[in-house]
């Protein structure tokens, strides 16, 4: 089982009311593979312009922002794909059963992506794997999230009617299965450097179907697959005002707001309430229950509370987040229990804490990303 962690910055600043530098958001991707893989006609997913007259789903990638500051102007979007290109441009599907006349089937990847109010439809060559999700000039920053929705056209199928009950295997138990893919992109027009946009649970790449689909596997495509995982992933939301803090805001009854944490679930809805065990440590060496802030120069600490949802967390201890529901689930986090006029008296300047976050799932159908 899976551990999934993030980081909290905590900054106060001494006689001072705000910092003066702006963080950066961060660009993160995440998929869901789709587990419903029946045929349709291609009209039905908006896809009827690449000529295949039937499709099914394959997933659906988002691309988003994480954290306040300046959002990232993204250039060039590219698609990486896992495998060997060098026989042909096109997927080969094996049949249950014979549709006009034949059971081989050619096929290939479409990537519908929307973001805005554009939506960019395009047939994937499987040619080289380096494959175009929009050009330079399509994509304006501020329209986040993009959303990518990927499709496998079948060729020589005239309706989904044709296809009813019938399953469909990629050939050779040694196939593609369509293998794994990663998003790239440049940060200007006229830079040849090329960047990974990571994935929420830190990979580089994922699988299109974890699920085996290839000849021999017991699975088929055109189809509904129960798989009942459900998918938690962690991330720590600040906004800009939010990364320093006056300590006066955090002193006696007072506390201010340093984010939130948001606990994300997906892949099959679980008719039973989930949970987690999360964990907040201290990243300046705190022996106590207690969080603590270091000078970013000298040795001087400043000992804090940090409280999720209203509860007060003990460093190093673990909290319950239970009743998680399908999709996103909010806490704010807030800092509190300073000592001001304790702490007027150390060294003025610039304290600070960086928290580590850790999640553990308490169900065995919970899998942290």
């Amino acid at each position: 089982m899976k551990l999934a962690q993030k980081h909290l910055l905590v900054c106060i600043l001494l006689f001072a009311l705000i910092s003066t530098s702006l963080g950066a958001a961060t660009v993160v991707a995440s998929y869901k593979e789709e587990f419903n893989t029946t045929i349709h006609n291609s009209t039905e997913f908006g896809i009827q312009s690449t000529n295949f007259p039937v499709a099914l789903h394959v997933g659906t990638l988002l691309i988003e922002t994480e954290g306040g500051g300046t959002i990232p102007t993204l250039y060039g979007i590219q698609l990486r794909r896992s495998g060997d290109y060098d026989e042909g441009d096109e997927y080969k599907l094996q049949s249950t059963k014979k549709i006009n006349y034949q059971d081989e089937f050619g096929a290939q990847l479409i990537a519908k992506t929307t973001f805005g109010n554009k939506t960019i439809v395009k047939t994937i060559n499987w040619g080289n794997g380096r494959d175009p999700l929009m050009g330079e000039k399509e994509f304006e920053s501020g329209t986040y999230p993009i959303k990518v929705e990927f499709y496998l056209g079948i060729r020589n199928i005239h309706n989904a009617g044709q296809a009813a009950g019938v399953g469909f295997q990629f050939e050779d138990d040694d196939g593609p299965n369509l293998g794994k893919f990663k998003i790239r992109y440049r940060t200007s027009a006229w830079s040849n450097t090329l960047y990974d946009i990571p994935f929420a649970g830190g990979e580089s790449s994922v699988p299109y179907f974890s699920t085996n689909y290839n000849e021999g596997s017991p699975n088929s495509l055109n189809g509904r697959l129960l798989d009942k995982s459900v998918f938690v992933s962690l991330s720590i939301d600040q906004e800009t005002y939010e990364q320093s803090i006056n300590l006066a805001d955090a002193s006696g009854n007072s506390r201010a707001k340093v984010g939130q944490a948001r606990l994300t679930l997906s892949g099959f809805e679980s008719p039973s309430p989930l949970g987690v065990t999360i964990v907040f440590t201290d990243g300046n060496g705190s022996q106590t229950t207690d969080f603590r802030l270091k000078h970013n120069e000298v040795q001087s600490f400043i000992s804090f509370s940090l409280y999720l949802g209203g509860e007060k967390v003990n460093n190093g201890g673990p909290t319950i987040w239970d009743s998680l529901s399908y999709g996103n689930n909010i806490k704010a986090l807030h800092v509190g229990d300073t000592n001001y006029q304790g702490a007027v008296s150390a060294m003025g300047g610039k304290y600070s804490d960086t928290i580590t976050v850790t999640i553990t799932p308490l169900d065995t159908n919970l899998i942290g990303q």
